[in-house]
Parts: structure tokens; sequence; C-alpha cells
């Protein structure tokens, strides 16, 4: 109720001046599971995770007796309902380990970086891989002699142009960490090697954590990079053309659990996962982050609970496949369903709210029995959005169910998403 209250209060002070574009407020569905791909035995620090094809495939590094490890990688195949299918090895030998690194997809071809090695993934059309490629043309010159572990990289696609981005990370021969960006164009060919195109912002005593990329049209967008140690979130301007802009401070990551989680985007909304909470908040256009929102759903567990040494931190472990989202937990997928609110309202019945213990609105404008006026906020059917309408959400709020006529964006409850289209459309 407190942080209704406080919305209550900015709800006065923000013009409702908004466009329509931004009453679309996309979220997540609760989150499901998969069976397990490892067993409790077997459970080592995370390796990365990355998807291609309708396949989901994951990393890991299980130590052995009489050898340094058994590197599997596992993949299981999409299906309808956006469950993942039986496991089964993509390879048996991925040639990671026993550091932390990252992997992923970019423009349909799958890479991984580890230890100064640029590795490509040839997949074949039963979703094994048939080889893996290394793409250097030497180990000491692809990151400046950097050999890199424990590192964070990052997808950057524009219509014509298409980048990886790679930030940092612990360099073997220096014993040390490095904030180093070096940049490559993707697809990238044989011989290849990264770019140095700027450092984070960082400094050499901080740990990148995650990177998220927001396109904002053809020539311009926004890279926001996490701080290990601080929780921080730091953004940049990107162009077309690969060029980085000057690093800002875009806040703090709020907190949860062992603050361990992936950072992903969906649409205009950045999501974070810190231990088993997620939370999200709307990018404008200008690249700044909205108040954070502990409306999605919270993990199962929490996604990592098992942490490579004095803190390093560990690759990225999600993907997304169309419209669901997939993070690796420490045994098991979890997977949820992209919630995108579209152009329609919600159908209004005659059927009461479910908790009459909540005060109801005053006023004397029915909440139910009404005719949707088809316009976004507009609770009680007249076509109008005011506040009568956010009475009717103020009495609604924190209720789950169906035939909500304050649930704005139909995903069966009331809460700060439907406040935020119920302000963006207020007086209009």
């Amino acid at each position: 109720m407190r942080k209704l209250l406080a919305f209550i209060f900015i709800f006065f002070l923000i013009p409702a001046n908004m466009t329509y574009a931004q009453q679309q407020v996309t979220t997540l569905d609760p989150w499901q599971e998969t069976t397990t791909f490892i067993d409790n035995d077997n459970r080592t620090s995370p390796l990365p995770s990355f998807a291609i094809n309708k396949r989901y495939y994951v990393h890991t590094d299980f130590p052995i007796q009489n050898a340094n490890s058994e590197r599997i990688l596992y993949v299981s195949d999409q299906q309808t309902d956006g469950s993942l299918g039986p496991w089964r090895i993509a390879t048996g030998d991925h040639g990671g380990g026993p550091h932390g690194y990252t992997a992923i997809t970019a423009a349909n071809n799958v890479y991984h970086f580890r230890n100064g090695h640029i590795a490509q993934y040839i997949i074949d059309s039963s979703g094994n891989v048939s080889e893996i490629k290394l793409l250097e043309s030497g180990q000491e010159t692809s990151f400046g002699g950097n050999n890199y572990v424990w590192d964070t990289a990052l997808f950057v696609p524009f219509d014509i142009k298409k980048f990886i981005f790679h930030f940092g990370g612990y360099s073997l021969p220096s014993d040390g960490w490095k904030n180093d960006i070096y940049r490559a164009e993707v697809p990238i060919n044989q011989g290849a090697s990264f770019t140095k195109v700027g450092n984070t912002p960082l400094g050499s005593d901080k740990k990148p954590y995650k990177a998220a990329f927001f396109k904002v049209d053809s020539d311009l967008g926004y890279i926001y990079l996490g701080d290990r140690i601080s929780g921080s979130i730091y953004k940049t301007t990107v162009d077309k053309d690969g060029n980085l802009g000057t690093w800002t401070n875009a806040g703090i990551a709020p907190s949860g659990g062992n603050n361990l989680g992936d950072m992903f985007i969906v649409d205009n909304q950045l999501f974070i996962i810190r231990g088993n909470k997620v939370y999200q908040a709307t990018i404008a256009t200008d690249g700044t982050l909205g108040v954070w929102m502990d409306t999605p759903a919270d993990l199962p567990a929490n996604q990592v609970s098992i942490e490579w040494t004095d803190g390093h931190p560990e690759g990225k472990n999600y993907a997304i496949i169309g419209d669901y989202v997939y993070v690796t937990g420490p045994d098991r997928v979890y997977f949820t369903k992209i919630n995108r609110p579209g152009s329609s309202t919600p159908t209004l019945t005659s059927t009461p709210p479910q908790n009459t213990s909540t005060p109801q609105p005053t006023g004397t404008t029915p909440t139910t029995g009404i005719t949707p006026s088809g316009k976004p906020g507009d609770a009680d059917g007249n076509n109008l959005v005011n506040i009568l309408d956010f009475n009717i959400l103020k009495g609604q709020f924190n209720q789950t169910g169906q035939n909500l006529s304050a649930d704005f964006n139909n995903d069966s409850k009331v809460n700060l998403l439907d406040f935020e289209i119920l302000r963006f459309n207020f007086n209009k």
C-alpha cells in the first residue's frame, strides 16, 4: 500500500501528455521450469547459455576422476507451448573451462570467447555441434594480448552493420582485471581480431557484469553495462557504425537475494534478475531508466546459487526465442512468456471485483456491467480517463482474477503496469 500511495503522489505531479506508444508496457508471465539437465552431484559454477534455431544450449563443466573436467554442451528443442523438450548432448567437449567465459548468438552465428580464443560453433541441422572453429589469427593478438576469462560480450545489431562488443574481464597474462572495450563486426571472419574502441566506466578494480542493447532507431541505440561490485548500471550511446558515446551512470539496480542474475531487454523494458527477484524499468528514448518495478513474477529459486571464487562474474545465461524468455538456473532452465498488451482494450463484464473487503471507489459511475469505450485507462466506460477511473484502479489494486475493469493490459491482475497506462492517458 505504501508503494501505491507513493505513486498516487507522483501521479499528480507528472503530466499525462504522453504518446500512445508509451502506453504499451511489456511484462512477463509467471515462470515455469524444465526438467533438470544435470544432477546435484555435478553442479558447477555457471557457464554460459545461448539459443539458435529454436534450440536452447547450456554449457557445463563437470569435474571427473583422473581428468580435468567433462565439458558437455546440452541442447533442448523449443516446443509449441514454450517448454523445452528432452535434454541431449550437442557435443561432449565444448572446449571451455575451467574459468568462466561468455558465449553469444550473433546474426545466426554462435561464438564463445575464452582465454584469448575466438571460437565459432558450427551447428548442423540436428542441433549438434559438428565443429568448433578457432577464428583468431593468434591467441595473443585477439584482444591485444589480454587472454580474457570471466568476461562479458554483447551483440549490437543495426540494419546494415552488426557488432559484437567485448567488455574487459580478467586478463590471465596480467593477472588482473581490465576495463578495455573491444569491437568486431559480425560475421567474424577467419583470422580476424577485435579492435580496441575504449574503456568501460568501471575502472580497473571493478568487474563488468551483464550487458544489454536497446535499439532506438536505424542510427542509434544504447548499451547498458552492470557492475558486479557496486550494482550500478551504466549506459552509453552507440551509433550504426559502432562508435560509442560517453558513459553515464543510469542508476543502481534494486537488490534481491544474492544480487546475481541476468539482464535483458524486451521491447522498451529493461529486466534484471537479482537472486530470484525480477525487476523491470521502462527505457525512454533518451536512454534514461524509469522507476524499477517489482511487477514481474519471482523465479522459483535464485538463478545463480554457486559463485566463482573471489566474486568473479558468470557469463550470459539467458536467451529469447520468439515470445519466450529462458534463463538457466543451477540445474534447470526457467522460462516465461512475454506479455505484450498490444492495442486491444480488455473486455469488461458484469462480474464484480473478487476482493469485497477492499474499499470500493467513490462516485456514482458504475465499475461493472459497462460497455468498453476502447480508450486505454478508461475503467468506467464513459470514454474519459479521469479521477473516477483512478478511484476504480485504487479499489482493485493488487487484486488478481478475471473481469477486473482496471486490468488495462489484460494480464488478470491490477498493478503498477495498469497504473502507468492510466497515467499516460489521464485527462485525454
